[in-house]
Protein backbone atom coordinates (compact mmCIF):
# COMPACT_ATOMS: atom_id res chain seq x y z
CA UNK A 1 0.00 0.00 0.00
CA UNK A 2 1.50 3.42 -0.80
CA UNK A 3 2.15 6.15 1.55
CA UNK A 4 -1.60 8.15 0.87
CA UNK A 5 -4.22 7.49 2.82
CA UNK A 6 -7.01 5.22 2.27
CA UNK A 7 -9.31 7.42 -0.43
CA UNK A 8 -12.56 8.36 0.64
CA UNK A 9 -15.10 7.21 -1.64
CA UNK A 10 -18.01 9.71 -2.92
CA UNK A 11 -20.24 8.80 0.06
CA UNK A 12 -18.39 8.48 3.01
CA UNK A 13 -16.55 12.62 1.39
CA UNK A 14 -20.14 14.32 1.58
CA UNK A 15 -20.55 12.65 5.18
CA UNK A 16 -17.30 13.58 6.16
CA UNK A 17 -18.03 17.33 5.36
CA UNK A 18 -21.41 17.38 6.93
CA UNK A 19 -20.02 16.30 10.34
CA UNK A 20 -16.99 18.67 9.41
CA UNK A 21 -19.82 21.67 9.40
CA UNK A 22 -21.56 19.77 12.37
CA UNK A 23 -18.76 19.67 14.43
CA UNK A 24 -18.04 23.69 13.49
CA UNK A 25 -21.21 24.57 14.86
CA UNK A 26 -20.73 22.48 18.07
CA UNK A 27 -17.45 24.05 18.17
CA UNK A 28 -18.84 28.00 17.85
CA UNK A 29 -22.38 27.67 19.66
CA UNK A 30 -20.60 26.11 22.46
CA UNK A 31 -17.93 28.59 22.89
CA UNK A 32 -21.07 31.12 22.26
CA UNK A 33 -22.46 29.42 25.63
CA UNK A 34 -19.42 29.47 27.64
CA UNK A 35 -18.96 25.58 26.84
CA UNK A 36 -15.29 25.12 24.80
CA UNK A 37 -14.09 22.12 26.32
CA UNK A 38 -16.80 19.34 26.13
CA UNK A 39 -16.91 20.07 22.34
CA UNK A 40 -12.96 20.24 21.79
CA UNK A 41 -12.61 16.85 23.53
CA UNK A 42 -15.60 15.34 21.44
CA UNK A 43 -13.81 17.00 17.85
CA UNK A 44 -10.70 15.94 19.28
CA UNK A 45 -11.83 12.44 19.42
CA UNK A 46 -13.44 12.04 16.17
CA UNK A 47 -9.89 13.75 14.87
CA UNK A 48 -8.15 10.52 16.31
CA UNK A 49 -10.42 8.22 14.72
CA UNK A 50 -10.12 9.63 11.41
CA UNK A 51 -6.02 9.27 11.99
CA UNK A 52 -7.06 5.98 12.78
CA UNK A 53 -8.76 5.44 9.47
CA UNK A 54 -6.37 7.02 7.46
CA UNK A 55 -3.91 3.99 8.65
CA UNK A 56 -1.10 3.24 7.78
CA UNK A 57 -1.10 7.07 6.88
CA UNK A 58 -2.37 8.15 10.53
CA UNK A 59 0.72 9.47 11.53
CA UNK A 60 0.83 11.74 7.79
CA UNK A 61 -2.72 13.12 9.10
CA UNK A 62 -2.06 13.56 12.27
CA UNK A 63 1.49 15.95 10.92
CA UNK A 64 -0.58 18.01 8.54
CA UNK A 65 -3.53 17.97 12.17
CA UNK A 66 -0.09 19.49 13.55
CA UNK A 67 0.29 21.91 10.86
CA UNK A 68 -3.30 22.85 11.45
CA UNK A 69 -2.70 23.65 15.21
CA UNK A 70 0.66 25.60 14.15
CA UNK A 71 -1.54 27.89 12.30
CA UNK A 72 -3.51 28.22 14.80
CA UNK A 73 -1.21 29.42 17.16
CA UNK A 74 0.42 31.81 14.38
CA UNK A 75 -2.62 33.17 12.59
CA UNK A 76 -5.35 33.59 15.76
CA UNK A 77 -2.55 34.03 18.54
CA UNK A 78 -1.44 36.71 16.62
CA UNK A 79 -4.69 38.40 15.75
CA UNK A 80 -5.56 37.95 19.28
CA UNK A 81 -2.57 39.09 20.78
CA UNK A 82 -2.92 42.59 18.83
CA UNK A 83 -6.70 42.89 19.36
CA UNK A 84 -8.04 42.46 16.03
CA UNK A 85 -9.60 39.33 17.62
CA UNK A 86 -11.44 38.75 20.67
CA UNK A 87 -12.75 34.83 21.75
CA UNK A 88 -15.24 34.11 23.68
CA UNK A 89 -13.44 31.88 26.53
CA UNK A 90 -10.19 33.93 26.26
CA UNK A 91 -7.85 34.41 28.34
CA UNK A 92 -7.09 38.01 27.98
CA UNK A 93 -3.94 37.57 29.89
CA UNK A 94 -2.69 34.59 27.71
CA UNK A 95 -1.61 35.40 24.21
CA UNK A 96 -2.73 32.28 22.80
CA UNK A 97 -6.31 31.57 21.13
CA UNK A 98 -8.86 29.29 23.45
CA UNK A 99 -8.66 25.56 22.44
CA UNK A 100 -11.70 25.76 20.86
CA UNK A 101 -10.42 27.88 17.65
CA UNK A 102 -7.38 25.58 17.80
CA UNK A 103 -9.52 22.68 17.59
CA UNK A 104 -11.13 24.68 14.56
CA UNK A 105 -7.85 24.75 12.68
CA UNK A 106 -7.19 21.26 13.38
CA UNK A 107 -10.54 19.96 12.09
CA UNK A 108 -9.90 22.32 9.36
CA UNK A 109 -6.45 20.58 8.51
CA UNK A 110 -7.96 17.54 9.01
CA UNK A 111 -10.60 18.17 6.09
CA UNK A 112 -7.70 19.48 3.94
CA UNK A 113 -5.91 16.11 4.58
CA UNK A 114 -8.81 14.02 4.31
CA UNK A 115 -11.78 14.80 2.26
CA UNK A 116 -10.65 17.66 0.16
CA UNK A 117 -7.18 16.04 -1.03
CA UNK A 118 -8.16 14.96 -3.93
CA UNK A 119 -9.97 17.99 -4.62
CA UNK A 120 -8.21 20.64 -3.00
CA UNK A 121 -4.06 20.17 -4.36
CA UNK A 122 -3.62 24.00 -5.91
CA UNK A 123 -1.95 26.48 -3.28
CA UNK A 124 -3.02 28.72 -5.57
CA UNK A 125 -6.96 27.33 -5.04
CA UNK A 126 -6.11 26.67 -0.96
CA UNK A 127 -5.39 30.62 -0.74
CA UNK A 128 -8.24 31.63 -2.50
CA UNK A 129 -10.55 29.03 -0.54
CA UNK A 130 -9.00 30.91 2.42
CA UNK A 131 -9.23 34.17 1.40
CA UNK A 132 -13.03 33.69 0.76
CA UNK A 133 -13.53 30.90 3.57
CA UNK A 134 -12.07 32.77 6.82
CA UNK A 135 -13.75 35.48 6.66
CA UNK A 136 -16.43 33.83 6.23
CA UNK A 137 -16.58 31.12 8.95
CA UNK A 138 -15.41 34.03 11.31
CA UNK A 139 -18.10 36.19 10.46
CA UNK A 140 -20.20 33.21 11.60
CA UNK A 141 -18.84 33.09 14.58
CA UNK A 142 -19.15 36.68 15.36
CA UNK A 143 -22.92 36.44 14.20
CA UNK A 144 -23.19 33.08 16.73
CA UNK A 145 -21.45 35.29 19.44
CA UNK A 146 -18.40 33.23 19.67
CA UNK A 147 -16.22 36.06 18.85
CA UNK A 148 -15.92 39.73 18.31
CA UNK A 149 -14.47 40.98 14.98
CA UNK A 150 -14.76 44.14 13.40
CA UNK A 151 -15.25 44.20 9.07
CA UNK A 152 -11.59 45.57 8.94
CA UNK A 153 -10.59 42.71 11.15
CA UNK A 154 -12.05 40.09 8.78
CA UNK A 155 -9.91 41.24 5.62
CA UNK A 156 -6.91 40.69 8.05
CA UNK A 157 -8.40 37.61 8.47
CA UNK A 158 -8.64 36.20 4.76
CA UNK A 159 -5.07 37.25 4.19
CA UNK A 160 -4.06 35.30 7.32
CA UNK A 161 -5.82 32.43 5.99
CA UNK A 162 -4.84 33.72 2.70
CA UNK A 163 -1.24 32.32 3.21
CA UNK A 164 -1.96 29.50 6.27
CA UNK A 165 -4.48 27.60 3.99
CA UNK A 166 -1.92 26.85 1.33
CA UNK A 167 0.75 25.86 3.49
CA UNK A 168 -1.46 23.31 4.92
CA UNK A 169 -1.98 22.42 1.79
CA UNK A 170 1.51 22.06 0.56
CA UNK A 171 2.45 19.42 3.68
CA UNK A 172 -0.73 17.38 2.92
CA UNK A 173 0.20 17.50 -1.46
CA UNK A 174 3.97 16.57 0.16
CA UNK A 175 2.63 14.07 2.52
CA UNK A 176 -0.71 12.60 1.53
CA UNK A 177 -0.27 12.26 -2.46
CA UNK A 178 -3.26 12.08 -4.29
CA UNK A 179 -3.29 8.46 -5.80
CA UNK A 180 -3.10 8.95 -9.51
CA UNK A 181 -6.47 7.22 -10.31
CA UNK A 182 -8.05 9.15 -7.56
CA UNK A 183 -6.48 12.31 -9.64
CA UNK A 184 -7.96 10.95 -12.51
CA UNK A 185 -11.27 10.18 -11.48
CA UNK A 186 -11.48 13.34 -9.64
CA UNK A 187 -10.29 15.37 -13.17
CA UNK A 188 -13.87 17.55 -14.75
CA UNK A 189 -14.92 15.38 -17.72
CA UNK A 190 -12.73 12.39 -16.68
CA UNK A 191 -14.24 9.19 -18.21
CA UNK A 192 -15.22 6.86 -14.70
CA UNK A 193 -15.53 3.97 -17.19
CA UNK A 194 -12.08 2.98 -17.73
Amino acid sequence: MSAAAVPLGKVEMIGYLVLQQGLWFLLVLGAAHGHDWWPSVVVLAILAAACWRARPAWWRVLTVIGIGIGCALAVDGSLHKIGIIGYAGADPAVPLPPLWIIVLWALFAATLALPARAALTSPIAAGILGLIGGPLAYAGGRAFGALQVSNGGLMMVGLCYALATPIIVLFANRLLPVPPQTRERTRPGANSST
